[in-house]
């Protein structure tokens, strides 16, 4: 039962309904102290995957007193009489119930076994619930083709259910054998035994027919009834016969043989069918070829050809795979389609993903190379990302609203394509699907031919021109923006720095189209520093920040928002007060030199403690910030609050910090944790 709530308990009893056996689930109604209740629930009963259909089945309520001594309410139902294993749903809706009343639920079920939350029900003394767990509910039951003996007189699947005193005795390898409606337990990984059976179904003649099923794969190469060989021609997968109702012994021997069918077999979890049939890394569908069995685990005949629709997740494709490392796949038509001929062995789709990076292909004049993040924007779920930057046409520079132009260096301009890319099991021939408008910001970098003080990036597409935030470092000459639009851009160079864009953390979808100055520059702190101003109000806060003692710099949590204090480690230290470039420098090496003090390294500590930092915005990290982290001898996790989310950036001692923002001047903490690997969402 799917949509069940954990801890239900249920009882099922048995009870005769007009003439039939039922079977009756009892639960409770919500007593509210009112005169009555309103109850809302679905009831549904369907015939198991295998079954014929009964010839007469049904479902219903009733809503009784609390003692279950007389109903208070009709009795509500339906019946379904012909046997083409439709399942039949009843709804309740708002039903008003007196207080206190109680609800059975009524299975008509025609001899056969009813199947509840997985498990057969069995006679059970009827026993009154309350109702409270059923309000809202969906109860979904089965009628199944029963694995024992009937339950009395009335219409089977292929008859009348009559007594009898039936010994079944076998010998060989079967995957089933039913007599009548019965399937015979202990059949399969057995080659011998016996069952005997009080009751059957019969038909018109009083007979019961006996069906034998070979193993999966396999078929009988001799069938012996009562020691009479009945195979003369084709190996059967399936034998049937009849004996009488009055027949005390049957004595069944059969041998087997491989079939010429083989199995496809997969799974998602390497415990299900082993290593060899484990898939990782993406989904597979089988499309057309197989003959039966269930997702997962299908039968084809050798020789066949089979299609099958290969899915690779994001960062993987099917590149040189081969099935069983022998059979060659052939690409169809349909994306991500692919067929193959079936082998004289069962196959298995073990390592067919590869992980691939997303292709770059750049040929613009105004760019020496170009490499891309977040592809996932472009690839969705699926496949990889492929961007093209060629040579554009220029825009007109007065959309330039921020920086002003440099008229002594070339306005240049790239068109930049974005496609998802899934691979035709090779890299020199794919199925491309263009992608103008993404579904997140995709981060392109470009390194630019042509070196200036600053760039403005101007987006045209669908006819209007923006510019967006963009970062750029004259000393690599590098060019870093993002956006979920892609067309054609033009490259400004200004007379002066305009680093307006940070990169947002590709792990939470590079949300907005950053049309406006970058949601992360606007949400940072960026910390003032007297180098830059000559206002002496910035010096005297300098002072005061540096001269602070580390017992005012530390103080728990204090300060700290309601959201972030529950989670965050209590030996954090707060740095949000801290507004300049030397506070915020000085802080951390005081943050460091205390967590020595404090033992947070040791000798014995095999893996020093990692000390902790806070500010309620994140700080806007520039070379000089960077160096205060480098080498440090222990962990620093760097906690903020960012669009309403409290993050962590770990950067891991030893690491260079500085290195990294050699590459770009300015960087929120989310990019250095895209950098590291390290970002996280605590909640």
């Amino acid at each position: 039962m799917k949509q069940l709530r954990r801890g239900f308990a249920f009882v099922i009893s048995l009870i005769m309904v007009a003439g039939l056996l039922g079977t009756m689930l009892v639960l409770p109604v919500k007593a509210d102290g009112e005169e009555t209740e309103n109850v809302s629930f679905t009831l549904k009963l369907s015939i198991a995957d295998g079954s014929q259909a009964p010839g007469n089945f049904g479902i219903g309520y009733r809503v009784m007193e609390s003692d279950g001594t007389r109903p208070v309410m009709p009795s509500i139902g339906e019946d379904k009489s012909s046997a083409d294993g439709s399942s039949i749903t009843i709804t309740a809706s708002d039903i008003s119930i007196p207080k206190g009343s109680k609800i059975q639920l009524e299975i008509r079920d025609a001899g056969y076994e009813v199947v509840f939350g997985g498990n057969v029900v069995r006679d059970m003394n009827g026993k009154l619930y309350s109702l409270e767990e059923i309000n809202g509910q969906t109860i979904e039951l089965q009628l199944r083709q029963a694995s024992g003996g009937g339950k009395g007189d009335g219409d089977g699947a292929h008859g009348t259910q009559v007594d009898c005193n039936m010994t079944i005795n076998w010998s060989g390898s079967f995957g089933e054998i039913r007599v009548g409606d019965i399937r015979l337990s202990d059949v399969q990984g057995k080659t011998s035994g016996s069952q005997t059976l009080t009751r059957v179904t019969v038909d018109e003649s009083n007979n019961v027919k006996i069906e034998l099923q070979a193993d999966f794969t396999r078929v009988f190469s001799s069938i012996k009834i009562d020691g009479s060989e009945k195979v003369t021609g084709d190996k059967p997968e399936v034998y049937e016969f009849t004996v009488s109702k009055d027949t005390e012994s049957v004595s069944i021997a059969v041998e087997d043989a491989a079939s010429d069918y083989f199995t496809i077999v997969w799974s998602y979890n390497p415990d299900d069918f082993g290593p060899d049939a484990y898939v990782q890394n993406g989904q597979v569908e089988v499309l057309s070829g197989y003959t039966d069995g269930n997702p997962g685990h299908y039968r084809v005949k050798k020789g066949d050809t089979v299609r099958v629709k290969l899915l690779p997740s994001y960062g993987y494709q099917v590149v040189g795979a081969r099935i069983n490392g022998v059979v060659e796949l052939t690409a169809c038509a349909g994306t991500n389609e692919f067929e193959f001929v079936m082998p004289s062995t069962n196959v298995h789709f073990q390592g067919i993903f590869t992980k691939t990076a997303d292709i770059v292909n750049c040929s613009a004049d105004a760019v020496a190379s170009a490499s891309l993040g977040n592809g996932s924007a472009v690839a969705g779920d699926g496949g990889s990302a492929k961007m093209t930057v060629s040579s554009g046409t220029a825009a007109d520079t007065s959309n330039v609203t921020s920086g002003s132009v440099d008229a002594s260096k070339s306005v240049q301009a790239v068109n930049i394509t974005m496609e998802q890319v899934f691979y035709k099991n090779t890299a020199d021939s794919v199925w491309t699907t263009p992608k103008s408008e993404l579904s997140g910001n995709a981060e392109v970098r470009l390194q630019v031919n042509q070196q200036a003080e600053g760039y403005a990036v101007l987006r045209e597409h669908g006819g209007q021109i923006t510019q967006i935030p963009a970062s750029y470092d004259p000393e690599t000459k590098m060019l870093i923006f993002a956006s979920s639009q892609y067309s054609n851009y033009t490259l400004v160079p200004l007379t002066e720095a305009n680093n307006d864009y940070a990169p947002e953390d590709p792990e939470n979808g590079n949300e907005g189209k950053q049309d406006t100055p970058s949601e992360e520059a606007s949400q940072q702190v960026e910390l003032v520093s007297s180098e830059n101003t000559q206002e002496e109000q910035i010096k005297k806060l300098e002072q005061q920040e540096t001269e602070k003692e580390i017992q005012t710099v530390v103080v728990d949590t204090t300060g700290v928002k309601d959201e972030a204090e529950q989670v965050i480690p209590q030996e954090t230290f707060n740095l949000s007060t801290i507004k300049t470039v030397k506070g915020f420098v000085c802080a951390i090496q005081k943050v460091l030199d205390k967590a020595e003090k404090l033992e947070y390294v040791t000798a014995t500590t095999a893996v020093p403690k990692p000390v902790s930092i806070y500010t309620e915005k994140p700080v806007c990290f520039n070379k000089t910030i960077a160096a205060a982290f480098t080498n440090a001898k222990m962990d620093v996790v760097y906690y903020f609050t960012y669009k309403g989310h409290l993050y962590s950036v770990t950067i891991p001692a030893g690491t260079d910090l500085k290195a990294i923002m050699d590459k770009v001047p300015y960087a929120g903490p989310l990019y250095i944790g895209y950098i590291l690997g390290t970002s996280q969402i605590i909640k």
